[in-house]
């Protein structure tokens, strides 16, 4: 479980570097956008040992806080945007799925086998 941890810890702090809370919102989400390809880019294991981990049980053994907080900048970016009418009243849960998930999804070589993470691809 640390090994885990300790992966799931490094690819949030990628998807957040060089993360400003002044910037503008669209800025901001893009830069995790394009985080997160790079990060799954350049660690392809760590990214497939993670996935494997987190669709197994043993992920339920796992305090899901211990992983969740290093999301905490980007939760309170969220939450201005919701606060200042940018971004739709709705769960974080779901603002968070729309926005992680596409990324890992289209990382994973088994889902999408054809897919090439280039600037173009990532930013359009």
């Amino acid at each position: 479980m640390s090994t885990y941890k300790e992966i799931e810890r490094r690819m949030r702090q990628f998807m957040l570097r060089e993360f400003e809370m002044n910037l503008p919102m669209r800025d901001i989400l893009q830069l995790a956008w394009i985080n997160q390809f790079e990060y799954t880019s350049k660690h392809p294991d760590q990214f497939q040992f993670a996935e494997q981990f987190g669709n197994s049980p043993f992920s339920d053994l796992v305090e899901k806080s211990e992983i969740q907080h290093y999301f905490d900048p980007l939760i309170q970016v969220l939450q201005h945007g919701i606060a200042q009418k940018i971004l739709k009243d709705v769960p974080l849960d779901i603002l968070i799925a729309f926005l992680v998930y596409p990324a890992l999804y289209l990382s994973n070589p088994r889902h999408c086998p054809d897919f090439k993470p280039t600037q173009h691809h990532i930013i359009s």
